[in-house]
C-alpha cells in the first residue's frame, strides 16, 4: 500500500515561539546576557545559519497575540493544537481565546500540576476542565496537545492519542474573546509560559483522532479545508506571526522590539511528506503527459530520492518506452533511453543506493554532449557513450509513474519491478543538468518555475489525499495508490548545506549541548559529523575558517560505554586526529569536539558543554 510519509523535504518546521526557559539552545544565563546589539548579532547569525523560533524572557509579559473578533470564532465545531515544550509543569499556558477586559481565557490548553489540560466555559457559564493522566509534561521535551469540541463532547489528545473527554461540554459560552493567546493564559492572575510553542492551528471543523495524528508531524499547507488559522512561526527578521491560512489572522511577538523576544530554531518533530511504497503493487501514475514525453527529446534530467527498504528490484521513475531509472536487488542502480545508442536497454551505472538510507539519485543525457551520466549522492558514474534522439519503444504505453511502471500494471508483475520504500522529491528537466547543479540543489526544495523544470513532485500533499501535485506550470498531476500517512525523514533541509564529496553538511554556529546538537542533526535526516580521513577534516576546517567558533562538536563519543568511541552516525570510521594526551576523561568527558583553530585536533570534553556544530547527511 502506497503511503504519504514524513520527510525533511521543505522541511522540518524549524522555527517555533520560544520563550525563556524552553532550552531550546540557550541557557537562562545565556539569554539574560542577549541585550540590544548583542540579541540583534545572535537572530542574525540564526537567521544566517537558516530554521528559527521566537525566544521569550520572562520580562514584561512577553507572548504571542493573534487578533481576533469574537463573532468569528467558533464556540462549537472546532480543532485546536499545539506543540510545545516546557520545563514548568506547575502551570504554563500554551494556546487559547483571551480576553483584556473580561480577564479570562477559554478553549484553552495549559500545562498544570504536571497534567495537559484544556478549559472550556460550558452553556451554563461553569468552567470545565477535562485532563490527562498524571504525568510530568514539564520535562522540556516537545509534545503535541489538542482538543476538539463539539456535538460529541469535549475530547483531549496528547502525543496524538485521546486522553480523556467531558460528552457533556459541546460548546462554549465564552463570547468575549478578542484574541488567541500564545504563552499567555489566566488563572487568578496572568500567566506566561516558560517553554517552547510551535505550529499552533485551529480548525472550524471537528478532526478524528486519526486525522489529528495524521497532521501532527507535518506542516500542512495553508488551503487545507477548515482552517480558522495556522501559525508555523516561519518568518524570522520581524516580530510578525504569519497566518499561513488565507484568512491572514496575522499577530505579533510581543516584546520583540525591546529584546526579550529574538528568534532561534526549536527542535519541534514537524516534517512534510514523501511517498511509501509496499514493493508489491503501489505506484503514482501521472499518465500520458507531452510535458513528460513529446517535450523531452534530446537532453533530460531526472532526479529523486529513495529510500529503499526491500531487497528486490523496483522502478524508481518511468516513462513508459521512453526512459527509465530503477535499482536493482543488489543495491545498483540502473537506467534505460529509448535513443539510437545504447537503444531501450538497461545500462548498469555500477553506483550502489542501499537499504534503509537515504541516497539522491540522478540520470543525466546530453545527445549533444553524446554521453549519459548516473550520479548517486552526487557522485558520477563514468559517462556512458549515447547519442540519437529519444523516442517511444512503447508507442501504446505513454505513462509516467513513479515506484512501478505501466508494463508491469496491472498484476500479475514477476520480477519485483515495483519500489519497496520511500521516494520524495521528484524532478524531470528537458535539460542536461551539470553535476555542480544536481550537488547545489539535491539538498533543498526548488520553487518549480526554473528554466527546463518539466515535471516536480515534492509529495507534500495534504494528509489523507490521494495525489501528487507537480509544482511546475504544467499541472501533471499523478493519482496515487491506496494512500495513507506515515512519519519518516529525508536528508532534505530550508538552511544552507554545503556538499563534499557525495554528502550535505550544515555549519551551525549557534551553540547547543551535543544532545542537542545530535537531536538538531537528526530532525534533518543527518548526524553529527563522521570523519573518516585528513582529507576531510582538511575540507571542514577550510570552511570554518570564515565562521566563528572554536570548538564544534562531532560525532564521536563513548557516553554508553567509557573508552569506546564511537560515531553517532553508526559509521565505522578508522581515522582519529586527537591531541595529544587526549581523551582523558577529566570531568566525565563523553563527547569529542574538533579544534579547528588548532589545526582540527580531537579533545573530549562534557557533552553539556554548549558548542557550535556541523551535521553531515548519511
Amino acid at each position: 500500500m502506497a503511503t504519504i510519509t514524513r520527510s525533511l523535504s521543505n522541511l522540518v518546521s524549524l522555527s517555533a515561539l520560544a520563550l525563556f526557559g524552553s532550552g531550546c539552545l540557550a541557557t537562562a544565563d545565556e539569554m539574560e546576557s542577549f541585550e540590544n546589539e548583542a540579541v540583534a548579532e545572535a537572530e542574525s547569525e540564526i537567521l544566517a545559519a537558516g530554521g528559527t523560533c521566537a525566544t521569550f524572557l520572562d520580562i514584561n509579559k512577553a507572548h504571542g497575540v493573534i487578533p481576533v473578533s469574537a463573532a468569528s470564532v467558533p464556540q462549537t465545531g472546532l480543532t485546536v493544537s499545539v506543540w510545545f515544550q516546557t520545563n514548568n509543569g506547575s502551570y504554563s499556558p500554551l494556546i487559547g481565546f483571551g480576553s483584556q477586559t473580561a480577564y479570562k481565557w477559554d478553549r484553552a490548553l495549559t500545562v498544570h500540576l504536571g497534567h495537559v489540560r484544556v478549559s472550556v466555559y460550558d452553556a451554563n457559564g461553569t468552567e470545565k476542565i477535562v485532563k490527562s493522566p498524571a504525568y510530568s509534561y514539564g520535562d522540556n521535551q516537545w509534545h503535541h496537545a489538542a482538543f476538539t469540541l463539539g456535538a460529541d463532547g469535549l475530547k483531549l489528545y496528547v502525543d496524538g492519542s485521546f486522553a480523556d473527554a467531558d460528552a457533556s461540554v459541546t460548546s462554549s459560552s465564552f463570547t468575549a474573546e478578542q484574541e488567541i493567546w500564545l504563552g499567555r493564559g489566566y488563572m487568578g492572575t496572568e500567566r506566561f509560559l516558560k517553554g517552547s510553542v510551535d505550529d499552533a492551528r485551529v480548525f472550524n471543523k471537528v478532526l478524528t483522532e486519526a486525522e489529528i495524528r495524521g497532521i501532527m508531524y507535518q506542516e500542512i499547507p495553508g488551503s487545507t479545508a477548515g482552517l480558522f488559522g495556522s501559525w508555523r512561526f516561519n518568518n524570522p527578521g520581524s516580530g510578525t506571526i504569519i497566518d499561513e491560512s488565507p484568512n491572514g489572522r496575522n499577530g505579533w511577538l510581543v516584546g520583540y522590539g525591546d529584546g526579550n523576544a529574538f528568534w532561534e530554531y526549536s527542535l519541534a518533530p514537524i516534517y512534510n511528506d514523501g511517498a511509501t511504497f509496499d514493493g508489491v503493487d503501489d505506484f503514482i501514475s501521472m499518465g500520458d503527459k507531452t510535458a513528460l514525453d513529446e517535450a523531452i527529446t534530446t537532453k533530460l534530467t531526472v532526479e529523486a530520492w529513495i529510500y529503499p527498504t526491500h531487497a528486490q528490484q523496483g522502478v524508481i521513475v518511468m516513462n513508459e518506452g521512453r526512459y527509465m531509472v530503477k535499482r536493482m536487488a543488489d543495491g545498483s542502480i540502473r537506467w534505460g533511453l529509448a535513443n539510437t545508442s545504447p537503444g531501450w536497454s538497461e545500462q548498469n551505472s555500477g553506483l550502489i543506493a542501499p537499504l534503509n538510507a537515504w541516497s539522491h539519485v540522478a540520470l543525466v543525457y546530453d545527445d549533444a554532449a553524446q554521453k549519459a551520466i548516473l550520479y548517486v549522492n552526487g557522485k558520477p558514474s563514468p559517462a556512458v557513450s549515447a547519442w540519437g534522439a529519444i523516442g517511444d519503444y512503447a508507442p501504446t504505453l505513454n505513462d509516467f509513474r513513479i515506484g512501478g511502471r505501466q508494463a508491469c500494471s496491472p498484476a500479475p508483475c514477476t520480477g519485483g519491478l515495483f519500489f519497496g520504500g520511500h521516494i520524495d522529491e521528484v524532478r524531470v528537466w528537458n535539460i542536461a543538468r551539470t553535476g555542480s547543479q544536481i550537488q547545489d540543489a539535491m539538498f533543498r526544495q526548488i520553487s518549480g518555475a526554473e528554466s527546463g523544470l518539466k515535471g516536480y513532485w515534492t509529495l507534500n500533499e495534504d494528509w489523507g489525499s490521494y495525489f501528487a501535485y507537480d509544482s511546475t506550470v504544467n499541472k501533471s498531476t499523478g493519482a496515487k495508490t491506496n494512500a495513507a500517512t506515515a512519519p519518516v525523514r529525508s536528508p532534505l533541509v530550508d538552511v544552507d548545506t554545503m556538499y563534499y564529496n557525495g554528502h550535505g553538511y550544515i555549519f551551525r554556529t549557534s551553540p547547543a549541548s551535543w544532545t542537542d546538537a545530535q537531536a538538531y542533526c537528526a530532525s534533518h535526516g543527518f548526524s553529527l559529523v563522521t570523519i573518516n580521513d585528513a582529507a576531510e577534516e582538511a575540507w571542514l576546517e577550510a570552511q570554518e575558517d570564515s565562521l566563528s567558533g572554536d570548538y564544534f562538536w562531532i560525532g564521536l563519543n563513548d557516553r554508553t560505554a567509557e573508552g569506546s568511541w564511537v560515531w553517532s552516525s553508526g559509521q565505522a570510521s578508522n581515522y582519529s586526529n586527537w591531541s595529544p594526551g587526549e581523551p582523558n576523561n577529566m570531568g566525565d568527558e563523553d563527547c569529542a569536539a574538533d579544534h579547528f583553530y588548532a589545526s582540527g585536533v580531537w579533545n573530549d570534553i562534557p557533552c553539556a558543554w554548549t558548542k557550535p556544530f556541523i551535521c553531515e547527511s548519511p
